[in-house]
């Protein structure tokens, strides 16, 4: 037997209905199907021995595999200046399709953002924006200036209490006397003391700055001819849009029926006869590992639907994708509500009182069914 997913086009519903399961016992043995190489091999170009030789487009949206209706959407939302939201599993190319779109917007007038320290509030710096370009220059600058002689006033001031030290001590000394001498040092080491309480009273817990106290770069856009592109994590995407209660791959086996629609005549199939059929027909579209795990992306003419629900209420779902894999083990059939299905055991289900594997089902468990 070969166990098949299918990937639709979910929608959530305003309602939930509750179902109790009235079997979840009867188990049924499946046999691994015999597999085949993987035949994607067979494609390749003579003059293709490994990835070295395969050529990398230079854009990054020409590298983009089985999206063709989002790069179109990111292309015309790029040349129009418009916002795009992706949304989607993980794995799905949302990130890549984002920074496909930041390489297409037009360049226009692109800034540099400095950060300098508060003294007054050392948890609110002061945000500067200033032209791409001129950000690494004014730091360059503060640091030339914190280096140069006059760039740092409480320097200057340590120089000249130490240069005096050093000519009384060595010059003024024999004609002062050790008493003038002594006051004089004493004098002397007051004032630097008090210099050094002063800096810190009004510019903060260090008596000396530097340039990494100065201005600190924190975007550069010096040089950069594209649109920049910053990839954060925020809320997940429940917090965003709510939470979707649908199982968006469908367990079934190859006898299941779907709705094919040819001309507008719809016809039933079962998945294994579309399988067979689809990878006749598109045979570069079948996407195979090791594991004996296959997968096809339909095209746009291909109109399969299986059954879905909208507010409660069953309606056509269109199929994006199939998937098989061959799979040895148990199946739980599960009844609730006047349906029944088969899962594999590690399967989970929504009950009333949480998500639980299907080998952990048991008579009397209400189950979200929609």
């Amino acid at each position: 037997m070969v166990a098949a997913l299918l990937g639709t086009v979910a929608k959530k519903g305003n309602r939930k209905a509750s179902a109790k399961v009235s079997s979840a016992t009867a188990r049924v043995k499946a046999a691994r199907p015999k597999t085949k190489a993987n035949a994607n091999a067979a494609f390749l170009p003579p003059e293709i021995k490994s990835s070295a030789d395969l050529k990398v487009p230079e854009k990054i949206v020409d590298r983009v595999i089985g999206q063709d209706a989002s790069v179109e959407v990111i292309r015309k939302a790029a040349s129009q200046k418009r916002n795009v939201l992706f949304v989607g599993s993980p794995g799905t190319g949302k990130s890549m399709l984002a920074q496909a779109m930041a390489e297409l917007l037009p360049v226009e007038k692109l800034e540099d953002i400095l950060v300098y320290p508060n003294a007054e509030n050392e948890n609110a710096p002061i945000v500067k924006v200033v032209p791409a370009g001129e950000g690494r220059k004014i730091v360059e600058q503060e640091r030339v200036k914190s280096v140069v002689p006059g760039g740092n006033p409480n320097l200057i001031v340590m120089v000249l209490l130490m240069v005096f030290s050093f000519l009384l001590l060595t010059f003024w000394r024999p004609t002062l006397g050790d008493v003038i001498t002594a006051a004089l040092l004493i004098c002397t080491f007051i004032l630097a003391g008090l210099v050094a309480i002063g800096s810190q009273l009004s510019r903060g817990p260090k008596l000396f700055e530097s340039a990494a106290e100065g201005a600190k770069l924190l975007i550069d856009n010096s040089g950069k001819t594209r649109a920049p592109f910053v990839d954060a994590t925020g809320a997940r995407a429940g917090a965003l849009l709510g939470d979707c209660r649908h199982d968006p791959f469908q367990s079934m086996t190859g006898e299941d029926r779907l709705v094919v629609a040819t001309g507008g005549i719809e016809k039933e199939v079962s998945f294994a006869e579309l399988w067979k059929r689809t990878a006749a027909k598109h045979p570069e579209l079948v996407e195979t590992n090791e594991d004996g795990y296959e997968a096809i992306i339909l095209p746009g003419d291909e109109e399969v639907y299986t059954i879905g629900y909208d507010a409660g209420a069953p309606i056509k779902t269109r199929v994006l994708f199939l998937n098989r894999r061959p799979y040895d083990g148990e199946i739980v059939e599960v009844r609730a509500g006047g349906s029944e299905a088969a899962f594999t055991p590690e399967h989970e289900l929504i009950t009333q009182s949480g998500d639980k594997p299907v080998s952990q089902i048991r008579k009397g468990d209400e189950l979200v069914t929609r």
